[in-house]
């Protein structure tokens, strides 16, 4: 006698979880071996393997504190960087002007589950005179790991600093203004160029006495 069945995966709700659809057919001969038992010969229509996929996503943002001592702090004035565990720049971020530095958002996949990463946040040197930077560098480390229902954990914990904290002391040439382009200059501005005009009559001035009294 023979007897026919299917198999197939009873589909779940887990969010995240594709079910196979695959539908396996057996074949059971049943035949008589003798002396009370029975011999079974399956075959299968297919390999009966049921292949499911799950996908699950998280994310997380970057962010640390910028100050700045001896004078005001200005929006966009630094930059800052951060770098995995290879030292490869993964996103670049400027302070606001109350000093928040806030980056763009890093996404994981399921291919990240049980992954531990450990990233590097520090700011890159300018060149201002007068600007002392903060060396400091900021470690952060994401563990993650699957909450199910098609969502990742993850865990972030930052090292106990950070704020970066520059120091700007005033340098000589400071307090010369310079107008951008389009701009009128300042009555000090003006003020000097009749001066220097003053300087060089002057001086052409004195230097035709001298060739006259000289001849």
């Amino acid at each position: 006698m023979t007897y026919t069945y299917t198999i197939v995966e009873t589909a779940g709700t887990e969010l995240g979880m594709t079910y196979e659809p695959l539908a396996v057919e057996v074949t059971v001969l049943v035949q008589d071996a003798g002396n009370g038992e029975l011999a079974f010969v399956t075959e299968y229509d297919k390999a009966p393997q049921f292949d499911n996929t799950y996908a699950a996503s998280g994310s997380w943002v970057a962010h640390v504190i910028k100050s700045l001592e001896g004078r005001e702090l200005k929006a966009d004035e630094f930059t800052f960087e951060l770098k995995d565990c290879e030292g490869k720049v993964v996103a670049t971020a400027k302070n606001d002007a109350k000093g928040k530095v806030v980056f763009d958002e890093i996404v994981y996949d399921e291919t990240a589950i049980g992954t531990v990463t450990q990233y590097t946040i520090t700011e890159v040197k300018g060149t201002e005179l007068g600007m002392t930077y903060d060396p400091l560098e900021v470690t952060v480390t994401v563990t993650v790991s699957d909450a199910g229902e098609g969502e990742l954990d993850l865990d972030i914990v930052y090292s106990d600093d950070t704020e970066f904290n520059n120091a700007y002391e005033k340098t000589e040439g400071d307090d010369i203004v310079v107008p951008a382009p389009g701009e009128t200059p300042s009555a000090f501005i003006w003020l000097g160029l009749f001066l220097l005009a003053m300087s060089i009559t002057l001086l052409v001035i004195w230097k035709k006495r001298v060739y006259n009294y000289s001849k």
